[in-house]
């Protein structure tokens, strides 16, 4: 396998990645990826980088059900998870079930 031509955003990554050791070798890593832009550059940008950082990675998409489309950005990650060979972890939650006061913001 040809190693992929790496683009300044993904260097940049691999770069504050190695500089911090944030990542070890063989770790599993779970990306969070809502189907937008950034978090699918990043998903990307991890899988090329996998020839280097010799990681696991996993997806872990929630559908909160707030938008009528919110289904069309579930398949989108799971097609795109399906054709890179990266496990997908898929959540529903239940807009109805939630209070007034709560956040659709997961804390810590």
């Amino acid at each position: 396998m040809t190693k992929p031509k790496l683009h300044i955003f993904e260097k940049s990554l691999l770069s504050i990645i190695s500089r911090k050791d944030y990542i070890s070798y063989n770790q599993n890593i779970i990306i969070a990826v809502s189907g937008g832009k950034d978090s699918m550059a990043l998903l990307y940008a991890m899988i090329k980088l996998n020839h280097l950082l010799k990681i696991n990675i996993f997806v872990a998409h929630i559908n909160h059900h707030l938008r009528e489309n919110s289904i069309l950005d579930e398949l989108f990650v799971k097609k795109f998870c399906d054709q890179n060979n990266v496990e997908l972890i898929i959540d529903h939650l239940n807009p109805s079930k939630k209070s007034k006061n709560m956040s659709t913001r997961i804390s810590l």
